[in-house]
C-alpha cells in the first residue's frame, strides 16, 4: 500500500486539491497521510483539522485509512522527518496562480518542498479534472541517459493499478544530434510503456499542449536530475514559459542515486 503524504494549509484552494488527492488514493489503494505544519500554537490546526475530517468520510470510499497530525515547527524539516518516519511514497500539494508550469512547480511552497525533498511530488492545479477521467499518461523527456531504473517504479505502480500506460513525447530541437530517447527507457517501463512520440519541434511547450489535449492526458510526468535545480526540471531550457493545459497535475520523479 504506498503511503501519500498530502500537506494543508487550510484554505479553499488546498481542499479541493485534497479531494483529487484522495479520489486518487481511492484508485490505487494508498493510504492518505495529511498534516499541517505550523510555527505557531497547534491549538487551532487542531480545530481546522477537526473541521477538515469531519468532511472527508463521504470522500474516503475504500477501506484505506486517513491519518492526520498537527505539527509545530519549521515546514521543510518537520516533513521531511515525516517522510522518513512514516515511508511515504509520494507528496501531493495544491497549487496556486495563473496557468503556466513556472507557478505549478516554482510557486512558493511547492518549489521548497520539490527542491528539498527526495521523494516524488504532485502538484495539483486549480480546477482539475477527476483522475478517474484519465485515459493517458505522459512522461516527457529529453534524450539524456537516465541511470536507473528505479526512477520509474512509482509511475509503473500507477500505472498498472489504474491500467493505463505511459506515453513517451519528446520533441527534438534543431540542436539534437543524439538518440532522440534514452534506449533503456522500453526495458525500465516495461509493459507500462504506451507510444513513444517523437517530433521535431524547437517548442516543446506548444507541442505537448496539442498532444494533451488531443489525447485525453491526465497526468504529465517529468524527471529532476539529483544535482540540478527545478529550473532543469524537463532536462530543457524553456520550462519556465506558459502551458495552456496546465490544468493537468504535474508528477516530479527524482533520479534516483
Amino acid at each position: 500500500m504506498l503511503n501519500i503524504l498530502y500537506p494543508t494549509d487550510f484554505s479553499s484552494h488546498s481542499k479541493e486539491g485534497l479531494e483529487y488527492a484522495i479520489n486518487l488514493t481511492n484508485l490505487i489503494g494508498g493510504r492518505m497521510h495529511i498534516v499541517f505544519v505550523t510555527s505557531d500554537d497547534c491549538s487551532d490546526g487542531e480545530i481546522q483539522m477537526k473541521k477538515l475530517l469531519s468532511g472527508l468520510s463521504m470522500l474516503n470510499t475504500t477501506d484505506n485509512l486517513i491519518s492526520t497530525e498537527v505539527i509545530r515547527g519549521r515546514l521543510i524539516p518537520k516533513l521531511k522527518a515525516y517522510v522518513k518516519r512514516h515511508d511515504i511514497d509520494f507528496i501531493t500539494m495544491a497549487t496556486l496562480g495563473n496557468k503556466d508550469l513556472e507557478n505549478i512547480v516554482f510557486g512558493s511552497i511547492t518549489k521548497k518542498v520539490a527542491t528539498k525533498l527526495s521523494v516524488p511530488l504532485m502538484a495539483i492545479p486549480e480546477d482539475v479534472r477527476s483522475f478517474d477521467k484519465t485515459e493517458k499518461i505522459v512522461l516527457a523527456l529529453d534524450n539524456k541517459i537516465l541511470e536507473h531504473e528505479s526512477t520509474f517504479l512509482l509511475a509503473k505502480h500507477i500505472a498498472g493499478v489504474l491500467g493505463l500506460q505511459i506515453d513517451i513525447i519528446h520533441f527534438v530541437s534543431s540542436h539534437e544530434y543524439d538518440l532522440p530517447v534514452d534506449p533503456f527507457i522500453a526495458e525500465y517501463l516495461g509493459e507500462s510503456l504506451g507510444e513513444i512520440i517523437v517530433e521535431n519541434s524547437d517548442n516543446f511547450l506548444k507541442g505537448i499542449e496539442s498532444y494533451c489535449s488531443k489525447n485525453n492526458v491526465g497526468l504529465i510526468m517529468m524527471v529532476k536530475r539529483p544535482s540540478g535545480c527545478l529550473k532543469n526540471l524537463l532536462h530543457f531550457s524553456n520550462t519556465t514559459q506558459e502551458i495552456a493545459n496546465a490544468d493537468l497535475p504535474l508528477m516530479i520523479l527524482p533520479e534516483s542515486e
